[in-house]
């Protein structure tokens, strides 16, 4: 490492232990919570106090040509907008935002929301992680690098304040702003959870939601549940019903196909090494009640358990899925002994499909119709399904490994799908034909 390298690092130490800090304890001190969670957030002047303090904070910067505003549209929450040419043709949008969630509770004894702490190198106090080194971070890499030399693209770093209500002032400043933020080639989003504090962690994937509102109304006026109940169907089980056309209520599964996106397989591989990274680590912080667990006490699980939940939102398909039917009077072996015989099996394959675990043969052939593959246990033999039809009847203590056979001889051939109807879930609409 070189003397300049050295006298950068030793900058940026320095700036963080003599300025940085100092001002977020400053900003923690503010109850600048976002408008969805204080509506007189204007008439308090919490919101544009922090705003002014890290506004000054930016003005100080020795960065030649960077230029400081803090904009304001009428009834809307303010954003800082710093501006620093660049020597190259390209333009970088650094992102973060300063306005903070409520109090909430379970403050550890001695820590509280408004009164920064610094405990063990850590800084307590609502707002300095979610988001408000956001700003000291951006401007201060970018004073490092051009101090270094370093040729860089015009960076603005754009600071919101109502991310915490859904980002609901964001738009209109974006608008009045026009061109004047250009089209960003690359765009920095400071906001996002670490895994530790012995890394530098990016985040390459985020979750999403589509929002809606449901309502369900059953009688033209409200009556006694006495009279009404077993005549007229509750709108909280018409809802249910509703909502299971969109999400299975057993395993999350999201039904409707333009929902449904691959994740790169690079994505898989990163997740993995987070997990290999991690441990225990992200489990462990999490403030579990008595006799309340985490889904896995496998960190590599845990993971897969994270991909599932996507794939539930539609999000991922990643990897071989697995359906097991519940134990039964009819079943004839261990379902769920089989089932994770199974799906322990299913973890050496990056392909997608899908396979049914059965208990019988009963509704064997119905349940598994879906899927790609499936099995139906017996008590001396079993029988293995391709694509909704019986394969073979194999005897029990080799149905599983005959099963992944037939699997691995199905993606050598490429995984070829024969065209055959799926079943769609039907539901009747109360009050209509069914």
């Amino acid at each position: 490492m070189n003397a300049l390298d050295t006298r950068t690092l030793d900058t940026i130490a320095r700036e963080w232990r003599e300025t940085i800090v100092p001002t977020l304890c400053d900003y923690v001190r503010i109850p600048n919570k976002s408008p969805a969670f204080a509506p007189d957030w204007a008439a308090s002047g919490h919101m544009q106090r922090a705003a002014e303090l890290l506004a000054g904070w930016c003005r100080r910067q020795p960065i030649p040509g960077m230029t400081v505003e803090l904009l304001d549209l009428p009834g809307r929450t303010p954003v800082l907008l710093v501006d620093v040419p660049g020597e190259l043709d390209d333009c970088v949008l650094l992102y973060g935002h300063l306005d903070k969630q409520p109090e909430f509770t379970g403050w550890q004894e001695g820590l509280s929301p408004w009164e920064p702490v610094i405990r063990d190198g850590k800084l307590y106090g609502r707002g300095g992680a979610d988001d408000g080194y956001a700003v000291f971070s951006s401007l201060l890499a970018i004073r490092a690098l051009k101090e270094q030399g370093a040729k860089l693209a015009r960076c603005v770093v754009l600071i919101e304040a109502s991310e915490e209500s859904g980002s609901t002032d964001l738009p209109a400043h974006l608008e009045a702003l026009g061109s004047r933020i250009g089209e960003p080639s690359l765009v920095i989003c400071l906001d996002a959870e670490c895994g530790n504090y012995s890394q530098l962690w990016c985040t390459s994937s985020l979750r999403g939601n589509i929002t809606g509102a449901l309502r369900v109304e059953m009688l033209r006026d409200g009556v006694h549940s006495g009279m009404g109940t077993g005549i007229a169907a509750t709108p909280w089980r018409v809802a249910q019903q509703l909502l299971a056309r969109l999400e299975d209520p057993v395993n999350g599964d999201i039904l409707l196909p333009e929902l449904q996106c691959d994740i790169p397989r690079e994505r898989v591989e990163q997740a993995r090494t987070a997990a290999a990274t991690l441990g225990d680590e992200v489990r462990s912080r999490l403030p579990f009640l008595p006799g309340v667990r985490s889904l896995s006490t496998d960190p590599v699980e845990e993971v897969r358990v994270a991909y599932d939940i996507l794939r539930a939102l539609g999000l991922r398909h990643m990897g071989p899925e697995m359906i097991a039917c519940p134990s039964c009077g009819r079943t004839n072996v261990e379902v769920h002994e089989l089932a994770e015989t199974v799906e322990t099996r299913l973890r050496g394959y990056k392909e997608h499909f899908e396979v049914a675990v059965m208990g019988c043969a009963v509704n064997g052939p119905g349940e598994a119709g879906d899927a790609d593959f499936g099995i139906a246990g017996g008590r001396d033999a079993g029988h293995i399904y391709a694509h909704g039809e019986v394969l073979k009847r194999v005897p029990q203590d080799e149905l599983v490994d005959e099963l992944f056979r037939v699997v691995d001889e199905w993606i050598a051939d490429g995984m070829p799908r024969p065209e055959r109807g799926r079943r769609k879930l039907s539901l009747p609409v109360v009050g209509g034909p069914s």
